[in-house]
């Protein structure tokens, strides 16, 4: 069970634990705790090649929407709603190295923790 730091709320266990079924590549998951304040948004930037998937899974109540720009294709991905998701995946494939610029917007009114997990 992870806890968000500061905030003291707990991360739906399910969500989390969901993260272990990413394996699929036999890749290492990389995971990393960001915080975002209310209905604002953050964005992030690496380099990529091959099979991706990325998990975005924020605090227990909060709201997210996940946006990538793959630069290398030319491709934009989204796991979004209105009202923002629960838990937001993403999975595709790239061809040839490139960057990827990773977007996420806090759709609920208080300031969220979460993490983000990739292969």
């Amino acid at each position: 069970l992870v806890r968000s730091r500061g905030l003291g709320d707990v991360y739906k266990r399910q969500e989390v634990e969901d993260a272990y079924k990413m394996r699929a590549t036999g890749a290492p998951l990389r995971c990393t705790h960001r915080a975002v304040a209310a209905g604002g948004s953050v964005t992030y930037s690496m380099m990529a090649q091959g099979e991706q998937q990325l998990m975005v899974v924020p605090e227990c109540g909060g709201k997210v929407n996940l946006y990538v720009d793959d630069k290398g294709s030319g491709r934009k991905l989204a796991d979004k709603t209105d009202g923002g998701k629960d838990c937001c995946t993403l999975n595709w494939t790239i061809e040839r190295a490139g960057e990827l610029v990773i977007t996420v917007e806090n759709k609920s009114d208080k300031d969220l923790s979460f993490i983000i997990v990739s292969n």
